[in-house]
């Protein structure tokens, strides 16, 4: 959190919540102050930088501790026998950030090196609605004064920034800072965790997919909603 120190003021309004309301509901309060509080805004896009390096970091952590044997390899192994006997498609949808779902497809032989990879396959389509660790939003304008790391600046200014309607996918953690050679900078696509999001994280692409999947579906398997 003292990496991104503009969310701190929010920490104490998270950690003792008014009786009863969740960390969304409390979130979904607090933005709705960003009209007239333009401090909100640099607090919430540091949350946002703060989910990125947080769960960056979990991840890598989870996946040493664990020697990559995850829930997430054992439950696709099951829905690859199901899929292998019925030659049918999955569509894979999840609100999550995280890419222990890339993790368990890599170990059936599907790896995912760019945007069109979530959806292009004829076994597998993953959607991830929120957005990912790995998927960034262009910035278009302003010009920023930093080079290299710009994620302070990016928090700074976050106000004024214009961003395209176009995602970038990168396998590291260089989201928020000066891409070279294309020196490019980019933002977390992470979608804020409130009650009721305005918008996804999401492709325009992967949306459309998702739409021409759902008429198709005759088995629904839900884990943890």
């Amino acid at each position: 959190m003292n990496q991104y120190r503009d969310c701190i003021p929010l920490v104490p309004r998270l950690r003792n919540r008014e009786s009863g309301l969740s960390v969304e509901e409390t979130l979904g309060k607090l933005f709705e102050d960003a009209s007239d509080y333009p401090s909100r805004n640099r607090q919430f896009a540091a949350i946002r930088f703060y989910l990125f390096t947080m769960l960056w970091s979990c991840q890598s952590r989870w996946l040493h501790i664990a020697r990559n044997i995850t829930n997430h390899v054992a439950l696709l192994d099951h829905i690859e026998r199901w899929r292998s006997r019925y030659r049918d498609g999955v569509c894979l949808v999840t609100f999550n950030y995280d890419q222990m779902i890339e993790h368990a497809l890599d170990y059936h032989r599907i790896g995912i090196t760019s945007l069109d990879h979530y959806i292009s396959g004829p076994a597998y389509k993953l959607i991830k609605v929120h957005g990912s660790i790995t998927w960034g939003r262009k910035v278009v304008s302003p010009e920023l004064n930093s080079r290299g790391d710009v994620r302070l600046e990016l928090i700074e200014r976050s106000e004024e920034l214009t961003l395209a309607e176009d995602f970038v996918w990168k396998p590291n953690e260089e989201i928020g800072r000066l891409l070279r050679p294309e020196r490019m900078i980019a933002i977390p696509a992470l979608a804020i965790p409130l009650v009721a999001k305005a918008t996804f994280e999401c492709p325009k692409a992967h949306e459309e997919i998702l739409r021409q999947c759902i008429p198709k579906v005759t088995k629904l398997l839900v884990i943890g909603w």
